[in-house]
C-alpha cells in the first residue's frame, strides 16, 4: 500500500493525507477524497503539528457522512497519547446540483473554537520533534450546508462525485479573477476611470477552473451527467 498526499502550496492545501510529510503541515486545509487509511492516516499528525507550532487550526474537508469518523480518528490518537484537547475543523461539502452557488461562509458552526494557546517550543521546525509530546486541546467543529468553500489562499473549492467502495468525492479549485464588464468593452480608459471614480463597479468576478483531484476512483464517475463542477474538472490542464 502506498500513502497518498499531494501538496499544492500556492493554494495552501493538501489533497489527502495518507502520511504527513513536513511540507504538508504548513498547508492549513486538507481535502480528503475518502477515508481509507492510505488517504487519511496522517491526519492526526497534521492536526497535532499545527497545534504544536501555534499555527491556525487544521481545516479538513470530507465527503458527506464522514465528519464524525474523521473526528474520532484524531480523538483516538489524542487518547492514546493522553493529550489534552485538539483544535481543528471538519467540513462536509455538499455536491453541487446546479449553477447556483451557496457560500460556506453563511454556514454556522455547531460550536465556536476558543483561541489557540500560544506556547514556546524552542526549535519548533526540528524534524526530530514529536507533536504528540506536547500538550494540545481537543475541540472539534462540524460545519455543514455549503456547496462552495473559499480557501484562505483565495481559491474557490468545489467537489464532484467519484466512484469508490466507500463515500468519496473529487475536488476542483478555481482561481478568482476580475474581468471588465461586457457592456463596457470598447469604452476608453478615461471613460472607465470616470466610472470608477463615480463609485461604479466596472468588473465582474469570474471563476477559472485550474486544478482537479479525483483520489481513488473508477472511470464510472465520468458517466455522471449534468454536474457542472465535473464538467469544469474535465477542462483543466492539471488533474
Amino acid at each position: 500500500m502506498q500513502e497518498t498526499s499531494i501538496i499544492f502550496p500556492r493554494a495552501k492545501v493538501a489533497f489527502d493525507i495518507g502520511r504527513c510529510p513536513q511540507r504538508a503541515c504548513f498547508q492549513q486545509t486538507v481535502l480528503l477524497s475518502h477515508t481509507h487509511l492510505d488517504h487519511v492516516g496522517g491526519l492526526p499528525f497534521h492536526v497535532c503539528t499545527r497545534e504544536m507550532l501555534s499555527l491556525p487550526a487544521s481545516r479538513v474537508v470530507v465527503p458527506q457522512g464522514c465528519g464524525a469518523g474523521v473526528r474520532r480518528l484524531v480523538d483516538v490518537a489524542r487518547e492514546l497519547q493522553n493529550s489534552p484537547p485538539l483544535d481543528f475543523e471538519v467540513l462536509e461539502l455538499q455536491m453541487r446540483r446546479g449553477r447556483q452557488a451557496m457560500s460556506l461562509a453563511a454556514a454556522t458552526p455547531l460550536r465556536t473554537p476558543s483561541p489557540q494557546t500560544a506556547r514556546g517550543l524552542g526549535n519548533a521546525t526540528s524534524p526530530t520533534l514529536n507533536p504528540f509530546d506536547y500538550p494540545a486541546r481537543v475541540f472539534f467543529d462540524l460545519l455543514q450546508g455549503g456547496e462552495d468553500h473559499v480557501l484562505t489562499s483565495g481559491y474557490l473549492c468545489r467537489c464532484f462525485p467519484t466512484t469508490h467502495t466507500i463515500a468519496s468525492q473529487g475536488y476542483l479549485l478555481y482561481s478568482q479573477r476580475r474581468k471588465l464588464k461586457a457592456e463596457l468593452l470598447g469604452k476608453s480608459q478615461e471613460e472607465i476611470r470616470e466610472l470608477r471614480l463615480a463609485g461604479e463597479d466596472v468588473t465582474d468576478t469570474i471563476s477559472v477552473p485550474e486544478i482537479a483531484f479525483t483520489g481513488d476512483t473508477t472511470a464510472e464517475f465520468l458517466d455522471v451527467r449534468s454536474n457542472p463542477t465535473l464538467e469544469d474538472a474535465l477542462k483543466v490542464h492539471l488533474r
